[in-house]
């Protein structure tokens, strides 16, 4: 079975994604909820797919990572001109 999930500030609810409804799709891939295990909902009917915001955290983790090699390059530069 297919869900939908709505997350709001507080809750967490799981709608069933089937019943003639229309088909949602993710605003990044345009993956219907059919193609994909989850869709996210989020504010003005914003969807995204659980493989988009896998490939999100990938996209973040290795930002987060040449982020912390520049801080600790830049400090080590730092460090090594005050010596």
């Amino acid at each position: 079975m297919r869900s939908i999930f709505c997350l709001a500030p507080a809750q967490v609810s799981v709608h069933n994604s089937y019943g003639g409804r229309r088909a949602w799709r993710c605003c990044f891939c345009q993956k219907t909820q059919h193609k994909v295990a989850n869709l996210i909902a989020g504010p003005e009917n914003l969807r995204i797919g659980d493989e988009c915001v896998a490939l999100m955290c990938n996209i973040i983790a290795e930002e987060n990572d040449r982020w912390r090699k520049r801080q600790i390059k830049r400090l080590m530069k730092r460090d090594s001109l005050s010596n």
